[in-house]
């Protein structure tokens, strides 16, 4: 089974809108990735087994937030590349991500990041909740 990091990588590269503004530019957020834009980096914010499902058993449903960081040198590449990953990101529910059951995914929060003068940047950042499935 694929880990959900590789899972979420994969997803957003499967998307033809976001692809066509990054190519394959999806890094973990502690990758050396500040020389690459546009690009989106991810990071896992928390994760733990989802409540209320049994009483007696573990869960094998999962709750994560992943940060997605979404940077660009102009603000339309920008604007573009929020538009394509909220479509394919934002409310979708009961798919599979390279072989992850991914039962929900939205949109929690959403904030601008001040512009990097230094490495001609604009930002923002996008928090996903994703519920998914481990196991058979």
């Amino acid at each position: 089974m694929t880990d959900m990091a590789t899972a979420l990588t994969q997803h957003l590269l499967a998307d033809a809108a976001i692809t066509a503004i990054i190519g394959d530019r999806v890094f973990p957020q502690e990758s050396d990735a500040e020389a690459s834009s546009p690009r989106i980096m991810y990071f896992r914010v928390s994760s733990g087994a989802a409540d209320g499902l049994t009483t007696d058993a573990p869960t094998e449903y999962f709750r994560s937030l992943w940060q997605l960081d979404l940077r660009a040198r102009s603000k339309d590449d920008l604007t573009a590349l929020e538009t394509a990953v909220k479509g394919w990101m934002d409310h979708q529910i009961m798919q599979v991500w390279s072989g992850v059951t991914v039962l929900a995914s939205f949109l929690v929060d959403e904030r601008d990041v001040p512009f990097d003068q230094a490495a001609n940047l604009h930002g923002v950042q996008h928090d996903y909740r994703i519920e998914f499935q481990t196991g058979d």
